[in-house]
């Protein structure tokens, strides 16, 4: 597909690396860490900037071996290119939609834990600020569901 979702930070907040892949992943400039089983390094990718990567030739073997839903089906003859390419825009048009409610992040922020910190802080808020905020909580479901549906089907909170 080509589309960047699984790099941007909007379905996963990191990628694993192999421990080969842990020096050539800091010279391209990822940004890299310890993590629970090992190495990673955290998303949105800092090669890949909305558009194609930037090291995709030597791209680690998360990346290279990584395949949504979306693509299978698309692979197994089950949906157009027209179809996957109006899924994609769909959840690119939600995840602009939440970025522009939510607070200024810095750029490398991935997407989810921001959801996350702003949704946690609201659920502490009165009924009138659900209210104001309801467009924002139906998107951010709306973006759940169809990440889920059309990408990973074992997607959780943590997005790992």
């Amino acid at each position: 597909m080509g589309c960047g979702l699984c790099c941007n930070g909007v379905l996963y907040t990191h990628a694993m690396l192999e421990p080969h892949e842990v020096e050539p992943a800091i010279r391209a400039g990822l940004n890299v860490i310890q993590g629970e089983g090992g190495r990673r390094f955290t998303q949105p990718c800092a090669c890949n900037d909305d558009g194609p990567c930037a090291i995709y030739a030597d791209r680690p073997a998360a990346c290279a071996s990584y395949q949504c839903a979306l693509l299978k089906g698309y692979l197994a003859g089950e949906a157009s290119l027209e179809q996957c390419a109006a899924k994609v825009s769909r959840v690119k048009q939600l995840v602009t939609s939440i970025t522009a409610r939510l607070p200024e992040a810095e750029p490398a922020a991935a997407l989810w834990p921001r959801i996350t910190r702003y949704l946690e802080a609201g659920a502490e808020q009165s009924a009138a600020w659900r209210r104001r905020h309801g467009e924002l909580l139906m998107d951010v479901a709306a973006l759940t569901l169809l990440c889920k549906r059309d990408f990973d089907p074992k997607l959780g909170n943590g997005r790992e």
